[in-house]
């Protein structure tokens, strides 16, 4: 039985983003090895922390922050990205329930990380905050 972290995790990487833009199917979760330069562009699901806010009844409410990186490469990688960053960002307003696992999603920042290289590779990391519940005693449910 996986945490209700984790599925969070999984309906993001599969439910939301499956079918965003010019992705295909490079959507990964927790990617630690670089992306190659005919990868691009592609998407990594990644969680950075988590903090409980409330506790009642038995009952903890939590918030994830996850990030969404967008990996793209070209002469004008942000421009080339941008497309992409639209569609990441209203699939994850669309359902912000993610099919009734969570009770909320908000945006929490973007960034762009261009490779000190050659400047033609680029990371944009879009953070979100996840609010959902658990029991106290289990992650699980």
């Amino acid at each position: 039985m996986a945490s209700i972290r984790e599925s969070i995790l999984a309906y993001i990487k599969g439910a939301t983003l499956a079918g965003t833009a010019g992705v295909g199917t490079k959507i990964y979760r927790s990617r630690a090895d670089s992306f190659t330069p005919d990868e691009a562009p592609a998407l990594n699901v990644l969680i950075d922390n988590e903090q409980p806010n409330e506790d009642t009844i038995g009952k903890v409410n939590a918030d994830m922050h996850i990030e969404v990186q967008v990996y793209h490469r070209g002469s004008e990688p942000d421009r080339l990205a941008d497309p992409i960053v639209l569609d990441v960002h209203a699939r994850m307003m669309a359902d912000t329930t993610l099919g009734g696992i969570a009770f909320d999603v908000t945006e929490d920042g973007t960034s762009w990380d261009f490779n000190e290289a050659d400047k033609t590779a680029l990371v944009v990391r879009m953070r979100y905050i996840v609010r959902y519940r658990h029991n106290r005693n289990s992650l699980t449910s």
